[in-house]
C-alpha cells in the first residue's frame, strides 16, 4: 500500500486506496488554547471535542480547535504560520507531528512510500526550507513510510492532465503562497512560487477595514481574518460585479495574486531553454483554495489571454475537486513509485 500526504497551510489530509475504495483523513491545521475550568471542560466533552491540558489552559488541536473557537468565541491559531514548521517552538512542533500522526496511520508493510508535499509558496530547493522537509520526512519515517517529496503543482498535473500524458502547465493557489509549474511527461520542466495566497488576501482585507475580533476570556483584540474568509467564500456573485467595498477589495487582491505568479512563471518560463522546445498548445489548470471562489474562473481567463500572447496555451481548467486534486496527484506518483520497486 502507498499513500499520499497534502500537508497545507489550511488542513492536512492523506489519501489512499483500502479494498477498492479511495479513504481520505482530514484535520485542519490548526490550534487554540482555552481557560482551563470545569466549565469549559463540561463544555468541550458535550460537544465531543477532544482537548488535552497544558501549563495555559485546554489545548484543541486540527477541527477541534476550530470548532470550538466557534462555541467559545475564541481565537485560531494556524500550526504552520506562512507555511513553515516552527523552528524554535518545540510545542508546535510536538502538535505538528500529532497532526500528521491523525491523517496518516501506521504502514501496514515496510518500505511502503508515502509522498508528500508542504504548504504553497515554499521554494523545495530554498536551504532554509530544508529543515521543514526534514523534520516533517521523520514524522513520516516514525509512522512506517518513506517519505518522498513532490510540489503540489506537480501533483495537480498528474491528477488532472492524464489525457495530456502529464504534460501541460499546473498552478495551486493556496493559502500561504501560490505555485506553477510546467511539466513534460510528469518531468518538471521550470516552476515558481510566490508567498501571496488566501491568508495574504484575507489579512490584507482584515487590516484595510479593520476587522478586529476579540476574545472575552482573555480581553485580547485580533485581526479577524477568519471572518474575512469565511466571508469572502460566501460571496453570492462574481467579484468581477463586485458592488461593496469588501468584494471590490477582494477582486483587486485576488488579481494581484493571479497576476504575480504569472508574471513570474511567464519570466521563468523564458529564461528555460528546454521549455521552449515542448510543443503547444499546453494544457493549463488550476487548483487550490482560492481557485474555488465564485468568479475565479473569470479572472483566469483575463490573465490567460495576456499570458497566451507569449505561451500557446489551451482554455483555462478549473479544478472541479480542488480539495482532493493534489492527494490524487500524489498517490498516483506514490502508486507509481512503488510499482516500480516491485519490478
Amino acid at each position: 500500500m502507498s499513500i499520499a500526504l497534502d500537508l497545507g497551510a489550511y488542513q492536512f489530509c492523506s489519501l489512499r486506496r483500502s479494498g477498492g475504495r479511495l479513504v481520505a483523513r482530514s484535520n485542519r491545521s490548526l490550534f487554540s488554547v482555552l481557560p482551563n475550568s470545569v466549565a469549559h471542560q463540561q463544555i468541550l466533552r458535550q460537544a465531543g471535542l477532544k482537548y488535552s491540558s497544558c501549563e495555559d489552559g485546554l489545548l484543541l488541536l486540527g477541527d477541534a480547535a476550530h470548532n470550538g473557537s466557534r462555541l467559545f468565541n475564541a481565537r485560531c491559531h494556524a500550526l504552520l504560520p506562512a507555511g513553515r514548521v516552527p523552528g524554535e517552538n518545540p510545542l508546535l512542533r510536538q502538535l505538528t507531528g500529532a497532526l500528521v500522526e491523525s491523517v496518516l496511520p501506521k504502514a501496514s508493510h515496510p518500505n511502503e512510500v508515502c509522498c508528500f508535499t508542504v504548504p504553497g509558496g515554499l521554494d523545495l530547493s530554498d536551504q532554509s526550507v530544508g529543515g521543514d522537509i526534514d523534520f516533517l520526512s521523520q514524522i513520516i519515517r516514525l509512522q512506517g513510510y518513506l517519505p518522498q517529496i513532490m510540489p503540489a503543482s506537480l501533483a495537480v498535473i498528474l491528477s488532472q492532465l492524464v489525457e495530456n500524458a502529464f504534460t501541460g502547465i499546473g498552478l495551486v493557489f493556496g493559502s500561504s503562497g501560490s505555485q506553477a509549474i510546467l511539466a513534460h511527461r510528469g518531468e518538471p520542466v521550470c516552476r515558481v512560487e510566490t508567498c501571496l495566497g488566501g491568508d495574504w488576501v484575507d489579512e490584507q482585507i482584515a487590516t484595510r477595514q479593520e476587522q478586529i475580533g476579540y476574545e472575552p476570556e482573555t480581553g485580547i483584540h485580533f485581526l479577524d481574518t477568519e471572518s474575512v474568509q469565511r466571508r469572502r467564500e460566501s460571496v453570492g456573485l462574481p467579484l468581477a460585479f463586485a458592488m461593496s467595498a469588501f468584494e471590490q477589495e477582494a477582486h483587486a487582491l485576488l488579481r494581484k495574486v493571479v497576476q504575480e505568479l504569472m508574471q513570474s512563471f511567464l519570466a521563468e518560463f523564458a529564461r528555460t531553454p528546454r521549455a521552449h522546445s515542448i510543443r503547444g498548445p499546453l494544457p493549463f489548470v488550476c487548483s487550490g483554495g482560492l481557485s474555488k471562489t465564485i468568479g475565479f474562473d473569470s479572472l483566469i481567463r483575463e490573465v490567460h489571454r495576456d499570458a497566451a500572447m507569449t505561451l500557446n496555451l489551451l482554455e483555462p481548467q478549473i479544478d472541479s475537486d480542488a480539495e482532493r486534486s493534489i492527494s490524487r496527484g500524489l498517490l498516483i506518483n506514490a502508486e507509481l513509485e512503488t510499482t516500480s520497486a516491485v519490478a
